[in-house]
């Protein structure tokens, strides 16, 4: 599917603009394991938003560069060998991370109505006028589901609802049950 959508704004507070901006502020996995080759930086922490593993390999890494500088060189595997593993372990936290902020974001945009939502953007809401005992009253009005089939059903030429699949199904039952039972005029007495 083509991205042109994300660039099209039609400035209004609608689905499609929020759909807009979450587009362009939610989180990439595949920017993030870019990121993890710089690893020892922890820059595809940061991007995910966990400041404190970014520090952490800061801090392994400027721990293993003062060793290079001033330890012997058999220090530096135990910091160097924790980074590793720590980006390795990474490769699998990155898809977890990435689904967890990138729904979090849709939540405050789309539901909550954060600060990230469109300007004007509203939600789902009733409507101001309508208070909320008449709101009720009409959906408890409302039929959802099927009606079973009876006498009661409205006939198919009624126009006041189209028959559910069920309803249909009884129906051409009823009627292939009904040709059974009447008697055929097919039968001629011995033609020759």
């Amino acid at each position: 599917m083509s991205e042109a959508w994300k660039k099209i704004d039609l400035e209004g507070g609608g689905l499609q603009a929020a759909n807009v901006q979450f587009a362009r502020m939610q989180k990439k996995a595949r920017l993030a394991y870019t990121l993890l080759a710089f690893f020892p930086l922890g820059l595809h922490r940061f991007y995910l938003k966990d400041i404190r593993g970014g520090i952490v390999y800061i801090v392994f890494t400027a721990i293993a560069v003062l060793l290079t500088l001033y330890a012997p060189l058999w220090t530096l595997a135990l910091p160097v060998l924790l980074s590793v593993f720590g980006a390795l372990t990474d490769i699998r936290w990155i898809d977890d991370q990435t689904t967890q902020l990138n729904k979090k974001l849709r939540m405050e945009i789309f539901f909550r109505q954060s600060g990230g939502a469109p300007k004007g953007y509203k939600g789902r809401y009733v409507d101001e006028a309508m208070d909320l005992d008449s709101y009720i009253r009409e959906k408890e009005g409302e039929r959802g589901g099927h009606l079973p089939f009876d006498n009661k059903a409205p006939s198919p030429g009624s126009g006041n609802r189209v028959l559910s699949f069920n309803q249909q199904e009884a129906m051409l039952r009823e009627i292939a049950k009904r040709k059974k039972d009447q008697p055929s005029d097919n039968s001629d007495g011995g033609a020759g």
